[in-house]
């Protein structure tokens, strides 16, 4: 299908077209799209990876997800939801909770940072939440760090 259309469509049409079969729970269908969104460059290339790294988080393929979240991290971007998403992965799925913990105060920074600039974007719910999970994650690597200590 993808074939028939290719050259015929701007970035953006492929981006919602695969945003589309995504919301019908098509994935195959999806992925072409998404695919081809993302080979141009500038802001719908960094959408659709994260929505090519949502598909791959939600059919297990953990890693695929990892790989586009981390290059979006890596970018100038500021992506509070990709933060969290691989705050997420690296606690749940990684079990690697000082990864975890850069990502979810990464998360958290740029949150308060633009609360400041946003004053009424900031809802003490998300802040509880944020330090729910930091703590949280605090609390693992340090009971990780006792219990490795204890082998020795």
């Amino acid at each position: 299908m993808l074939s028939l259309a290719e050259g015929s469509l701007s970035q953006k049409e492929y981006l919602e077209i695969g945003r589309w079969f995504e919301a019908l729970g098509e994935a195959e269908r999806a992925l072409p799209f998404l695919q081809q969104a993302m080979k141009s460059k500038g802001s719908y290339e960094w959408i659709a990876k994260h929505e090519l790294a949502k598909l791959h988080k939600k059919r297990k393929e953990y890693d695929l997800a990892r790989g586009y979240w981390e290059e979006i991290a890596a970018s100038t971007l500021k992506n509070i939801e990709v933060n969290i998403e691989l705050a997420k992965l690296y606690e749940h799925v990684y079990k690697d909770y000082e990864k975890s913990l850069y990502y979810a105060e990464t998360a958290f920074q740029e949150w308060r940072s633009r609360g400041r600039v946003l004053r009424k974007s900031c809802h003490t719910d998300t802040r509880e939440e944020f330090m729910r999970r930091i703590d949280r994650l605090k609390q693992k690597i340090g009971k990780s760090y006792t219990q490795d200590r204890t082998l020795f």
